[in-house]
C-alpha cells in the first residue's frame, strides 16, 4: 500500500463516523448521508490532502450534503412528490439492544433543537472539533459557536429531565 493510500484511510478511521453523524443532519436517508462522506472527502482530499485540517473536511461534507439535499429538493417539486418531504428522518444513531430506549430519548430531544445548535453539538462531541474549528466549518464566529453549544445543551438538559451532559 502507498504511504498516500495509508494517509488516507487513517482520516476515514479517524474521522468517518463523525462525518456521517453529521451528514445525516442534512440528509433524507443513510444513503444519502454516505453518498455526502464519501464525495465530501474525496473532495477534501483532492484539494488538501493530509495538510488540510478537520474543519475544511466537515465543511465539505456539509456542503456536500445541503447539495444533495437541494436537489432532491428541486426533483420533489419537479415531480410533485411532497410525501417525501414529510418522512421522519432516519434515527441518529446506530444502537445496541442495552442502550435504544436511552439513544432514542437523546435522538428524540436532539431533534427538537434548531439546526444551527444540531449542528453545533454534533461538531463538538462526535466530530471532537474546537469551537474555532466548527466557526470555520460553518463559517460562523468561533464565540457562536459556543453559544449554540450551551444553549443546545441547556435545551437537552431540560428534555432529559437534567441528565448530567458536560461542557
Amino acid at each position: 500500500m502507498s504511504r498516500q493510500s495509508d494517509l488516507w484511510q487513517q482520516w476515514i478511521r479517524r474521522h468517518g463516523k463523525g462525518m456521517l453523524l453529521y451528514a445525516r443532519q442534512f440528509s433524507r436517508s443513510l444513503a444519502d448521508a454516505e453518498d455526502a462522506v464519501h464525495d465530501g472527502f474525496v473532495s477534501f482530499w483532492e484539494k488538501f490532502g493530509e495538510n488540510g485540517e478537520p474543519a475544511l473536511l466537515y465543511a465539505c461534507v456539509r456542503n456536500r450534503a445541503m447539495d444533495i439535499r437541494r436537489s432532491e429538493n428541486r426533483r420533489d417539486r419537479r415531480d410533485g412528490k411532497m410525501a417525501l418531504q414529510q418522512a421522519r428522518p432516519p434515527p441518529l444513531f446506530d444502537t445496541t439492544a442495552e442502550a435504544e430506549e436511552k439513544a432514542s430519548e437523546i435522538a428524540a430531544a436532539m431533534e427538537m433543537l434548531d439546526l444551527p445548535q444540531r449542528e453545533v453539538l454534533t461538531l463538538k462531541i462526535w466530530a471532537e472539533l474546537t469551537f474555532e474549528q466548527i466557526g470555520k466549518t460553518l463559517d460562523i464566529n468561533a464565540n457562536t459557536a459556543a453559544s449554540r453549544y450551551r444553549y443546545a445543551l441547556q435545551h437537552l438538559r431540560c428534555k432529559l429531565n437534567s441528565e448530567v451532559f458536560y461542557d
